[in-house]
């Protein structure tokens, strides 16, 4: 959050449940964390629609996190959560199959006009159970930490930069020190950002709202 603006006080909303709510869910553990840094105000459509988080947003500037479907509902139901200057919107996956499919700029216009802020305001993160360092879009196009190596599979080969299916090298994954290869496919840029397309053909969907079994 330090690269957001100066090191002043924040406060979180979530828009994830809990994890006693998303037991099996590594984003909900995520938020917990986060919880523990910051304060954090758990929430959902019923808390905007009954202005019972007016009193939270309107005390500092905040970091709100949800997954694409959230913002979805909330702009569907012609909800609006003004936020003010300086708070930051972060939107991940998540959960996959309970809205219609949308372009990243197509969600971070509906998130822009929800929340008030300019789209620049609107981040997005990628990550999943499988790795311990997710992405950020800071505004200048998805990117890993550094100590992340990112490459792409196509034909049974790893390249350095290309378009296939996105490996990671995560480090900080001790339990388990190989690549990873995670069925989506992406584009390796120069400048070392990644850009998503979406699913390898032959891969099956894949988001916290998904049982593994099903």
């Amino acid at each position: 959050l330090r690269r957001l603006g100066p090191d002043l006080p924040w406060r979180g909303v979530s828009f994830i449940p809990p994890v006693a709510k998303w037991p099996d869910s590594n984003l909900a553990q995520m938020l917990a964390w986060f919880g523990e840094q910051w304060p954090l105000t758990y929430c959902d459509s019923g808390s905007v629609a009954s202005g019972s988080l007016e009193s939270v947003v309107l005390q500092d500037r905040v970091w709100v996190f949800l997954t694409g479907f959230h913002g979805v509902q909330l702009h569907d139901r012609g909800m609006r959560l003004p936020l003010p200057a300086g708070s930051v919107v972060f939107s991940t996956g998540g959960t996959k199959g309970k809205t219609r499919t949308l372009t990243s700029d197509m969600l971070k216009a509906m998130l822009s006009e929800v929340f008030g802020l300019p789209p620049a305001r609107i981040l997005s993160e990628y990550g999943m159970c499988e790795v311990a360092s997710p992405a950020y879009d800071w505004g200048e196009g998805l990117r890993f930490p550094h100590w992340v190596q990112v490459s792409t599979m196509v034909d049974q080969h790893i390249l350095a930069r290309s378009t296939g299916a996105l490996v990671l090298d995560d480090p900080l994954r001790i339990d388990y020190p190989w690549p990873l290869r995670t069925q989506d496919l992406a584009t390796i840029n120069l400048d070392g950002t990644v850009t998503l397309h979406g699913r390898v053909n032959t891969a099956s969907l894949k988001g916290c709202s998904l049982n593994v079994r099903e």
